[in-house]
């Protein structure tokens, strides 16, 4: 297992005097057998389902088998040594659901006639990546914790993280090409928009919204993002010392060799 402290010691207190940790746990499937990877397992699986359940009725189900080959990014709070996230998503590389022969999420957000148009939309924009030999990532799944989301100031903070996450991540982890779902009701679609994500298009139209199987039934944008907006870059920016000491777990070397051999 590869665990890096990138960056200098760069203190950041969060609203309860507890210091702020960004960090990215990459492919658990690799690090299972680690106890830090086990114990992070389980408060993610926590953090997202008390989540959900604050704002969706019970079933909504935030979990599932993409969450074992995905990159988690964590807005943790630090406390004598351990840490406990209380705000994160993930995101997903469409090789790694080649790899592990899963499929690509945004493909079953909805199910029915309603949702054909959009299933049609994601394959051939997925068929374009893959034709022009870059990478595709699947983001979703953003939770805060019930309490967090109590403090305006701290909510504030993790809209900033969440952005500044995405940024950094999808540049440092080289994917050009981001399908992300937004949900209407809490205007995720604007967040997404200024950050410079536009609606997925069949036939140079933009799709509508649909209910989504995974919060059952809201409403949900299918949107894409091919580069980020200079207001999403300069935002970013503000925290370059914070993604500077994030914390990344992962085993780099096991991908590498697991994705020659399949």
């Amino acid at each position: 297992m590869n665990v890096r402290n990138l960056g200098a010691d760069y203190p950041w207190i969060g609203p309860t005097g507890k210091p702020l940790r960004i960090v990215i746990l990459d492919c658990l499937y690799d690090t299972i057998h680690e106890p830090l990877t086990q114990k992070l397992l389980g408060r993610i699986a926590a953090l997202k389902i008390e989540g959900y359940q604050k704002e969706h009725q019970y079933g909504a189900l935030p979990l599932d088998a993409a969450d074992f080959v995905a990159t988690h990014l964590l807005l943790c709070e630090e406390d004598a040594g351990e840490l406990y996230p209380f705000m994160g998503f993930k995101s997903l590389r469409l090789s790694r659901c080649e790899l592990h022969k899963i499929e690509f999420p945004a493909l079953h957000l909805g199910h029915g006639e309603s949702y054909v148009n959009h299933q049609l939309a994601v394959k051939n924009y997925l068929s374009m990546v893959r034709q022009s030999g870059e990478e595709a990532g699947y983001n979703g799944s953003w939770t805060i914790s019930p309490a967090a989301r109590k403090n305006k100031e701290l909510v504030r903070l993790c809209w900033d993280v969440t952005l500044m996450l995405m940024v950094f991540h999808y540049h440092t982890a080289k994917i050009k090409h981001i399908i992300a779902g937004a949900t209407l009701n809490f205007k995720v679609d604007e967040f997404k928009k200024f950050m410079g994500f536009t609606p997925l298009l069949l036939d140079k139209q933009p799709l509508p919204a649909f209910d989504c199987d995974v919060i059952l039934g809201g409403q949900v944008l299918l949107m894409v993002l091919e580069r980020f907006s200079p207001g999403a870059c300069a935002l970013a920016e503000k925290y370059q010392k914070q993604w500077e000491n994030r914390l990344v777990i992962a085993d780099d070397h096991a991908f590498i060799e697991r994705k020659k051999a399949a």
